[in-house]
């Protein structure tokens, strides 16, 4: 038992385990800027002081589509089983109005000359399931206001990424006639948020604020597990001593057993 324990160990240490799960693999970043102050005690997504968009347009219709990138880290490659995304139907109850979800990855920023995408269509409907969140998007003077309640729009997929830079653009439709829109990550004191982009119908342009142009990241999560790497061959060979190693010593407790008492 202790020399198994060893061995697991040094295992372990050397990074041999090739599969390790994880639930949540990525968030691209929060939305509450208010927790439980927002209409009936739930949580508030405020716009800045001199903010002045509420959220951007994802209506595959209008044609309008979304994007923002993503990374898995060297020496890992992700089994993705759910994709996350947020938005919003101005005037909707609680009850989710969303109705359709399309998703693609590129392996380079969308619009960019030699970026194509590895996984996905424009066609399919992904919608899995859609529920409210527990956050209103508000104004800092309004914090209690209701008229956009933020929807989780959840995706079960099936898809393995290896190692690299990557873009996830996504497109949502629902029942109402407001957007639907995206609210963009919110983090109070810090307007600009991340890089993410929109396909308004001809070409693909960044994500600004219509009011002072800060560049805008979106909400988005990746659920699935963290498949390690195939060990480097120096690895395999520096097991292979740790392993004889340790099995002269298991060998030699045993031998020691064998010995009669004089």
């Amino acid at each position: 038992m202790k020399a198994n324990a060893i061995i697991l160990a040094v295992v372990a240490n050397l990074g041999i385990a090739n599969y390790v799960s994880a639930d949540l693999l990525y968030d691209n970043g929060p939305m509450i800027t208010h927790p439980g102050q927002g209409y009936g005690g739930a949580d508030a997504s405020a716009l800045a002081t001199g903010m002045g968009t509420f959220g951007f347009g994802m209506n595959p219709q209008a044609p309008w589509r979304v994007a923002d990138d993503f990374m898995v880290p060297a020496g890992q490659n992700w089994d993705i089983t759910q994709l996350k995304f947020y938005g919003y139907q101005t005037g909707s109850t609680t009850t989710s109005p969303f109705t359709g979800l399309t998703a693609e990855i590129w392996n380079g920023r969308p619009g960019d000359v030699g970026s194509a995408v590895v996984w996905g269509n424009l066609t399919d409907n992904l919608l899995t399931s859609s529920d409210f969140t527990g956050i209103y998007r508000v104004t800092s003077s309004t914090l209690t206001d209701s008229g956009r309640p933020i929807m989780e729009l959840s995706a079960d997929v099936s898809l393995s990424l290896p190692s690299g830079s990557y873009w996830l653009e996504w497109a949502a439709s629902g029942s109402l006639a407001s957007g639907p829109w995206v609210p963009p990550i919110t983090i109070v004191g810090q307007p600009s948020t991340g890089n993410a982009r929109r396909f308004s119908g001809s070409s693909w342009v960044d994500i600004t604020d219509g009011q002072n142009s800060a560049l805008q990241g979106l909400p988005f999560s990746l659920v699935g597990n963290n498949a390690q790497a195939v060990p480097e061959p120096s690895q395999w060979a520096m097991m292979g001593v740790v392993t004889a190693g340790i099995a002269g010593y298991v060998a030699r407790r045993f031998r020691r057993k064998d010995q009669p008492i004089v």
